[in-house]
């Protein structure tokens, strides 16, 4: 039976959004250059939300369940050397962390 729930998931990447304060500093020179440099090259949160808002009132994206969408609201597409056997290695010991710990879904 096939699921009535699709998932899908936002790759934002790095955007201008005073995050860094933290690590910078908040208001330091440091994080004001930072995010300036950041500004100019990438989107902001403003324009990131209303490239993506869309993608969650389409029909359009329940073919794309499992995808991964970027900052632009393009479909990431899985890279070639990325085979089963790769994608296994690393579910396996998570579905065995899910069931050891008691998580259902």
């Amino acid at each position: 039976m096939l699921s009535a729930r699709h998932f899908f998931g936002l790759n934002l990447g790095l955007i201008k959004i005073n995050i860094r304060d933290n690590f910078f500093g908040k208001n330091s020179l440091k994080s004001r250059l930072i995010e300036t440099l950041i500004g100019l090259w990438i989107c902001t949160a403003d324009t990131y939300v209303k490239r993506v808002t869309p993608l969650f009132f389409t029909p359009d994206v329940e073919r794309h369940s499992g995808a991964m969408f970027n900052s632009k609201d393009l479909v990431i597409l899985p890279s070639a050397g990325l085979i089963e056997s790769h994608s296994r290695t690393f579910m396996v010991p998570s579905e065995a962390l899910v069931v050891r710990i008691g998580v259902s879904v």
